[in-house]
């Protein structure tokens, strides 16, 4: 009996020491791990944040041209260079080794004085005034890291604070630069909703729109038009103005070569009388305007980051000249190339699998090397377990050379006392576990976060970028006016229409090739360009049995609703049920748009956005699994309230001159996604159509 008891006994020491033996083999992956991850982790984003400090120096440098209307003042070799594909690598400029500490001593000299600094740009501009574009949108930004986050936009309110009240002839330049900010661009994205430049109501929608979305302007703006004692005129003369000279850089009128030029009197003294009302607008939304991501655990990652600064040739020039000093090779300055200086340092991260030279430390490494621990009830010594299991193991020569050290330290120990002494010390480490867990969790945040921003800063460049195209095809229209005699019948003839815009797209290459700009492809524009001459209006006309099959369908809906909107209602959900017309106003509203807005690919566009906004209201109702059951009721009710009277040949329109489009541009290897998105609006369409048909 005693001796069952003592067998019993040691094994549950065995099983008690295995369970420990887990623990700590998982432990010591769990640090491999970290270890992995986070030199992974620190190089990837201190790449994505140089990435991103990169692209938003390239957004300012882009919007530079385009909101001022220079784009056309600048060498096709310099415009072109603004296309280039981001390198992969940014480093300081090839210069010997003195001009380079001479240039990072005046960095650091003008960074760390910004009154200094304000007096010397202001010195600079009455030197030449021709200094101020450059300073603003591509020099003095590049200081407080472009304004990719809401730190770096509260120190360049520190610069602009000092220019407002001490410099103010020069607030209005200064200024603009805070409008290329990526959130900034979603705000105008709202304010040009349904903002027509030809309607009377212009002013009305101007403003609506602008109280409407005023919380989405960045707070950062608002806060640096408060410095001024006149916010108003601030607002119009950085802002307001500007629109008026350039509306389509900034977006409140379509990219369409050869529309009708405004007349830029009326607007500028309709914008003029209500800067005022718009700024109080701001005002009163200061509290919950849009703030801008945060750099939140950057310096954990890169502890110097803040004195990364990424500077072009253009941009060194102008701060040498701020410091009055020279360098002995001066960069070219015919090509939009930033350099690096003070390279982001990384925090190191070493393996942290390391095992302290005490006993629970030697004998914690063994066990994590020992393969498992064998069920020899006689042995009650570790000591003696270990000595056994030495020949067994494939290291077996570094096992045997550990356990030298630690034969001393476990001579005469029972294993109760050793578990003990393992699981004790295991527990004390959770607080540490958890906090490197943590810390991988808060790289892999910061990572995302980077990518996100820098996912988003793409996107406006994207958008810019064709602002900056459109000026030189509205240059290229001008200088050859290809459809000086099209005629009508080639937009009757689907081969004929496609021919043509292969003929079109050559054109501008070749216009593009000759002029030397090396630029990104314009199929699109160069469509929209040719479709500029057949608006809907005139493909209706031309058509009349696409007449007649809309005013068909516009009167079978009509009588459907005269019947019952509970045709319609029935199988939506029922948040909708009740007071539809308010609930889906936002989905009608774009949906209206469509039948406004020219070119097809505008039309198609639209049309996709009123999908995407009937997904959100489908959310907003709380439904988590969004299928045809709930989507398709919601799209027919929105039809059905806006019943727009040329819906059928609004899609053929589309459709016919879009599929020339996709047909040249997939022969080169690309495809626009938005007509893939496109089909699924025609099949709507028809079966919204059977729909009515078999209720009418």
């Amino acid at each position: 009996m005693m001796e069952t008891k003592e067998k019993n006994s040691k094994k549950d020491y065995l099983e008690n020491l295995r369970n420990v033996q887990i623990n700590l083999k998982r432990e010591s992956a769990f640090e491999t791990f970290y270890w992995r991850e986070t030199r992974e982790f620190n190089r990837e984003i201190s790449n994505i944040y140089i990435k991103v400090v990169y692209q938003a120096k390239l957004l300012s440098n882009v919007c530079m041209n385009t909101f001022t209307n220079s784009v056309l003042q600048q060498s096709p070799v310099y415009i072109s260079s603004l296309f280039n594909i981001i390198p992969s690598s940014i480093l300081p400029p090839n210069i010997p080794h003195n001009d380079l500490i001479l240039i990072q001593k005046s960095i650091m000299s003008l960074y760390s004085d910004i009154p200094g600094l304000c007096k010397k740009c202001d010195s600079l501009i009455r030197k030449d005034p021709s200094n101020a574009k450059i300073l603003a949108f591509s020099t003095i930004p590049s200081f407080f890291g472009n304004l990719w986050c809401s730190e770096s936009a509260d120190k360049y309110l520190q610069f602009m604070k000092e220019i407002i009240i001490n410099y103010p002839q020069h607030s209005n330049i200064f200024s603009q630069v805070m409008y290329t900010i990526p959130l900034f661009f979603d705000f105008l994205q709202e304010l040009s909703e349904d903002l027509d430049l030809n309607s009377e109501h212009f002013a009305d929608t101007f403003y609506e729109n602008w109280k409407k979305n005023a919380k989405y302007c960045p707070k950062p703006i608002i806060e640096m038009l408060s410095y001024s004692s006149n916010p108003g005129n601030l607002l119009f003369k950085s802002l307001l103005e500007r629109m008026i000279h350039s509306p389509s850089s900034y977006r409140i009128m379509p990219y369409v070569i050869g529309k009708d030029k405004i007349d830029p009197k009326f607007y500028r003294k309709t914008l003029k009388d209500m800067s005022n009302k718009l700024w109080e607008c701001l005002e009163i939304v200061k509290n919950e305007a849009t703030l801008l991501p945060t750099s939140n655990n950057m310096k954990l990652f890169l502890p110097d980051y803040e004195n990364c600064f990424m500077f072009t040739s253009i941009d060194l020039d102008l701060i040498l000249s701020l410091a009055k000093l020279k360098i002995a090779n001066p960069l070219p300055k015919d090509q939009f190339i930033p350099y690096l200086f003070i390279h982001p340092e990384q925090v190191p991260k070493s393996p942290v699998v390391t095992f302290p030279a005490t006993m629970e430390g030697r004998l914690r490494e063994m066990l994590i090397l020992l393969n498992n621990v064998p069920e020899c009830y006689q042995i009650i010594q570790i000591n003696e377990l270990l000595q056994n299991e030495i020949d067994f193991m494939p290291n077996s020569t570094i096992f045997k050379k550990k356990m030298v050290e630690l034969s001393p330290l476990i001579k005469d120990i029972k294993m109760e006392k050793c578990i003990k002494i393992l699981q004790e010390n295991f527990d004390q480490r959770e607080n540490d576990r958890k906090k490197l867990a943590t810390e991988i969790s808060i790289m892999n945040k910061t990572n995302r976060k980077l990518h996100m921003i820098s996912n988003k800063i793409d996107i406006c460049l994207n958008v810019i970028k064709k602002a900056t195209i459109f000026i030189l095809m509205e240059e290229w229209a001008k200088a050859e006016n290809p459809l000086l005699n099209i005629d009508d019948s080639l937009y009757i003839n689907e081969s004929e229409f496609g021919h043509f815009l292969t003929q079109l797209i050559e054109k501008w290459e070749n216009w593009c090739k000759i002029n030397h700009y090396s630029l990104d492809p314009a199929y699109d524009e160069v469509f929209n360009y040719l479709m500029r001459a057949h608006p809907f209006e005139k493909f209706i006309q031309s058509r009349p049995d696409e007449a007649k099959a809309d005013e068909v369908l516009y009167n079978n809906v009509k009588t459907v609703k005269e019947k019952s909107m509970e045709i319609f209602l029935a199988k939506v959900l029922d948040y909708f049920k009740e007071n539809p017309e308010e609930k889906l106003i936002s989905a009608t509203k774009l949906l209206r748009s469509v039948f406004m807005i020219e070119s097809p690919l505008y039309k198609a566009e639209k049309f996709i956005q009123t999908n995407a906004q009937i997904n959100y209201l489908i959310q907003l109702a709380g439904e988590k699994e969004i299928g045809a059951d709930q989507y398709t009721p919601v799209q027919f009710l929105i039809l059905a309230l806006e019943n727009p009277p040329h819906l059928k040949s609004t899609i053929r329109y589309i459709k016919f001159f879009t599929s020339s489009l996709s047909s040249i541009i997939s022969k080169k290897g690309i495809s626009i996604p938005l007509l893939a998105k496109f089909e699924s609006i025609v099949f709507m369409v028809k079966a919204f159509e059977r729909y009515i048909s078999e209720h009418v």
